[in-house]
């Protein structure tokens, strides 16, 4: 179950090294990584099955030891492709990893374009091209650092990813701005909008109508410009965040399942019971039960 949607609060490392390499695997079908975006940047490899990744409005298909780069404050999402388990790495850290002490070329030349989005960077890597393959190959080390932790650990995992963003600038090109890139400006910046004030009021009933007027648009526009930006309905989006809300609720066995079908908006709990059945295809009482095995 995914347990960071939306815009992701939670810190990766410390303030010391702020980088963490994050573990995952799933075995429900119906576990996705559902639209969230944060400040820093990520680099993701998949270990397992074949997904679905969407970054910004671009979707791509991964496969075993495939990944994709995750700019600051991109909206990003995944998906299975099938019914077999899934899983994958993620390298998430601060930008300020790959600076010096003081404002330099670094800086200026490199990191300050990445971040603005001046360049048009590479976001897949299925390691067809030689320098994709030394992408994987430095990702692949960093997780076998994070493993065994040696002395050198820090230091090496910087150069690693000093080298990988070196790759990535090289095979960069100057984004062109116009009309076009404005306009996905807009849309991304409009969807984030909407789905934090989905986070915000996850506790009710949200209707088409609120949130047709946060993007500024009429309902059957807004339907059509949030099924193609998320890959589902509003509606859809809203039920599936509601369940993923309580499934965490669900947790903590202080809690009863009424009450967390309560904290997220579920005021008919047979409907409830019905929805989480629909998206994780076991009741509340089932699914407290695993996670208590």
């Amino acid at each position: 179950m995914n347990k960071s949607l939306l815009k992701e609060k939670r810190v990766h490392g410390d303030l010391m090294f702020p980088m963490e390499v994050c573990r995952m695997r799933y075995t429900n079908p119906r576990s996705t990584l559902e639209c969230h975006w944060h400040n820093e940047l990520e680099l993701l490899i998949l270990t397992e099955g074949k997904v679905s990744f969407q970054v910004e409005t671009t979707q791509y298909t991964l496969t075993e030891g495939q990944a994709v780069f995750i700019n600051s404050e991109e909206i990003h999402a995944c998906s299975p492709q099938n019914d077999e388990p899934w899983g994958f790495y993620a390298i998430v850290f601060n930008p300020n990893l790959l600076l010096g002490a003081t404002y330099d070329c670094i800086q200026s030349k490199y990191v300050e374009p990445l971040l603005k989005k001046q360049l048009v960077t590479p976001s897949f890597f299925d390691g067809s091209s030689p320098w994709e393959k030394r992408v994987l190959s430095f990702l692949n080390e960093i997780i076998t650092l994070d493993d065994s932790r040696p002395y050198t650990y820090e230091l090496t995992v910087k150069a690693r990813l000093l080298e990988i963003f070196s790759e990535l600038i090289q095979n960069s090109s100057p984004r062109k701005a116009g009309r076009e890139f404005s306009s996905h400006l807009y849309q991304t910046e409009t969807l984030k909008k909407v789905l934090s004030y989905i986070q915000n009021n996850v506790s009710r009933r949200i209707t088409l109508s609120e949130l047709a007027f946060q993007a500024n648009m009429s309902e059957g526009h807004f339907c059509r410009f949030f099924k193609q930006m998320v890959n589902k309905t509003p509606i859809d989006y809203i039920n599936f965040y509601k369940v993923n809300r309580a499934a965490a609720l669900l947790e903590d066995s202080t809690i009863k399942v009424s009450d967390a079908a309560m904290q997220v908006g579920f005021d008919n709990f047979s409907y409830f019971i019905n929805i989480f059945r629909h998206y994780m295809n076991c009741t509340p009482s089932e699914y407290r039960k695993r996670q208590a095995q």
